[in-house]
């Protein structure tokens, strides 16, 4: 297997690895997403972004703590 069999080109790896507006938007929140990184529900606290996503139908949504930006990261 090559690697132009997993990712087809440039634009495409950088699609998927640009998260940078849900980064700025929920900075330092609790959110769920769906398994395409759509965001369901965004809370201060953990219990609030799962209840949020509950009451709207997602029983298991993926769940992740975006890290306040004034730090650097590497994830």
């Amino acid at each position: 297997m090559k690697n132009n069999d997993i990712l087809s080109n440039k634009e495409d790896t950088e699609k998927v690895l640009d998260k940078t507006e849900i980064f700025k938007k929920y900075q330092n929140k609790w959110i769920t997403i769906t398994d395409n990184d759509k965001v369901i529900s965004a809370g201060s606290t953990l219990d609030e972004a799962l209840d949020k996503a509950h009451r709207k139908g997602f029983k298991n949504p993926i769940v992740t703590k975006i890290p306040d930006l004034k730090y650097d990261y590497l994830l």
